[in-house]
């Protein structure tokens, strides 16, 4: 019965303007709950909602604008009259703010921008913060400094996504020049590596932080989120080079490049597929939210980004015949035990005779657990133990026909997705560093992740006489994933690899068993709250859920951290989960990581 609108819940972006964020919090969240009160109208605030990623309609205007973005929201269970007349109220509530205010928020407005102009050209980034009463910065802004970004130009495998990237910088008013000249960097530091002396060729693109979009930039072009707080309601990775996995980095030198500055850049063609390419079929395994969303982004990126052809299949074309004039099967995620149930004997055995066949199945999270059921893989999955809930981790590409155009690395976005561990080495196409190795690296939140070190991201194997190409993750994550859509093309469209396996063949029987029964074991995080406490904070974490009439599943994690699992309805829509974020706010340090879905 509440209706929510500022103050947010934590975490907050580090490089907001704090102007902005007493606006949100000091004039326009004051004024409402004035007037809400005044109304006796019930509401909530600093629940839920974070205004961290910058993918919300609020996080945008407030970061790119330097403006007030607002989230309003009401349960859409309750009468549309009600709901109508209480957003009509925060409208007029904040728009008398505004009115009232108004010289000093223009000339506020003017400020941000020439405080963002001055921070630019001294290289300061915004320090973390915390704005709910009761938490603590948990997480520094590293003390570095950072006037330049540079986008690398170099490669001509990457040059479609170089110019998607700096147009979108483009589009929202930032200033991108290219060098005219070489330019010697004392203190280059590429993303995710330690810092060095680096001359940069001409052409490179150069975005100075020394302009009114500096926030924008920061948001866009960092190597890190630095997230303050460990509450997630939404991912922590965000990255433009980074999901467009191209090189580029960061300098904080007083340097003076000799550049020209960036006309309006057109997009250019993606992909093409061969005169040849074999026919595409997408199946939808279930109607679980994870289905639809998986399916959906992909669905999105066939007919708008590459616009492919393809044929959507249900469950029960799963036979002989309706796979007949398929050659590649995407498998997208969704809910692997009930889509193996689904199948039956005949749809099972059909799927596995199509493969053995010479069909080529590609599988994405739920779709790979569903293959590791059906044995046509040897590589195991295990749930998680760590706290990574929608982070880029950097992983080495094999030099397979998968890596075509690739790179030797590609940022992989993980979001407790389960662990692929291969028994045949030649099987692993992409694969996650030694954590203790310089190629190790994670952007976003990150509690535990060096269990994710040596495990694989995409496995590549034969079956009969098929592939099978597997990715722990979704490589299409709400189709904004570029980076690993490229492995995805090739996959779709790419050769075989030559590697010959190296397992025996009743080594590969015996490891495709085994597969299936961890497969059979695994405990699904995704679309479920998943708390991480220390054991200090245990019964009182119990006692939180318990009040809810959750009935959580209890993990030890070893070294005193324990995991709880429950089923609870997404957080926008269940007053449980704000009530609940609240109650677990006053176990303090106590709570490691929490994400609700």
């Amino acid at each position: 019965d509440g209706f929510f609108f500022p103050p947010n819940a934590d975490p907050v972006y580090h490089d907001i303007p704090d102007r902005s964020i007493d606006w949100i919090n000091d004039l326009y969240g004051a004024a409402m709950a004035a007037e809400f009160d005044r109304r006796e109208i019930p509401f909530f605030n600093y629940d839920i909602y974070d205004l961290l990623y910058m993918g919300y309609g609020d996080t945008v205007p407030t970061t790119g604008f330097l403006g007030a973005g607002m989230t309003f929201e009401k349960n859409n269970g309750e009468p549309i009259a009600d709901r109508a007349e209480e957003q009509l109220t925060a409208v007029w509530a904040s728009l008398s703010a505004l009115a009232l205010d108004k010289d000093d928020v223009l000339t506020g407005l003017a400020a941000s921008h020439r405080e963002a102009l001055a921070q630019g050209r001294s290289g300061e980034l915004e320090p973390n913060q915390v704005w709910a009463p009761g938490n603590e910065v948990e997480r520094e802004v590293p003390d570095i400094s950072v006037r330049h970004y540079f986008i690398e130009n170099h490669d001509p495998a990457k040059r479609v996504e170089v110019q998607a990237l700096v147009r979108r910088l483009q589009r929202m008013d930032v200033e991108v020049r290219r060098l005219t000249r070489p330019l010697q960097v004392p203190d280059y530091t590429p993303y995710g590596r330690a810092a060095g002396s680096r001359t940069l060729p001409t052409g490179t693109y150069w975005v100075p932080m020394a302009q009114a979009q500096k926030h924008w930039v920061q948001a866009m072009l960092h190597e890190d989120s630095y997230v303050p707080f460990p509450y997630f309601y939404d991912v922590t990775a965000w990255s433009g080079p980074l999901l467009f996995n191209v090189a580029g980095g960061r300098s904080g030198a007083e340097l003076r490049p000799r550049s020209a500055p960036v006309g309006t850049l057109a997009g250019l063609a993606g992909p093409s597929r061969a005169g040849d390419a074999g026919s595409v079929g997408l199946w939808q395994t279930d109607d679980s939210t994870s289905a639809v969303e998986s399916s959906g982004w992909l669905r999105w990126l066939f007919d708008q980004k590459w616009r492919i052809p393809y044929r959507d299949l249900t469950t029960p074309d799963i036979t002989a015949a309706g796979l007949a004039p398929i050659d590649v099967l995407v498998v997208p995620n969704g809910d692997a035990e009930d889509a193996e149930a689904d199948l039956g004997d005949a749809g099972r055995q059909a799927l596995r005779d199509w493969v053995a066949a010479g069909g080529r199945l590609v599988g994405l999270r739920g779709g790979t657990e569903l293959a590791a059921r059906l044995g046509l893989t040897t590589a195991t999955l295990t749930a998680p133990t760590s706290d990574v809930p929608g982070s880029l981790i950097r992983a080495k590409v094999a030099d397979s026909p998968l890596g075509d155009g690739v790179g030797d690395f590609v940022w992989s976005f993980y979001e407790y997705d389960t662990l692929l561990r291969v028994a045949d080495p030649a099987a692993a196409a992409v694969v996650y560093p030694a954590a203790d190795s310089a190629d190790f690296f994670v952007s976003g939140f990150e509690r535990g992740a060096a269990e994710l070190g040596g495990t694989a991201a995409v496995v590549d194997e034969g079956y009969g006489d098929g592939r099978v190409v597997l990715f722990a993750g979704d490589p299409n994550f709400r189709a904004f994933t570029d980076g690993t859509q490229k492995i995805l093309w090739n996959a779709l469209y790419g050769s075989s690899p030559s590697r010959a396996s190296g397992l025996a063949a009743d080594e590969r029987r015996s490891a495709r068993v085994q597969a299936g029964a961890a497969a059979d074991q695994v405990t699904h995080l995704g679309e479920r709250l998943v708390l991480t406490v220390r054991s200090a904070g245990v019964e009182e974490a119990a006692d939180a859920l318990a009040a809810y009439d959750l009935r959580p599943t209890r993990h030890s994690l070893g070294d005193g951290v324990v995991r709880f699992v429950a089923d609870v309805q997404p957080a926008d829509e269940s007053p449980v989960v704000r009530d609940l974020a609240r109650d677990l706010h006053r176990l303090g340090d106590d709570v490691l990581a929490v994400r609700f879905p």
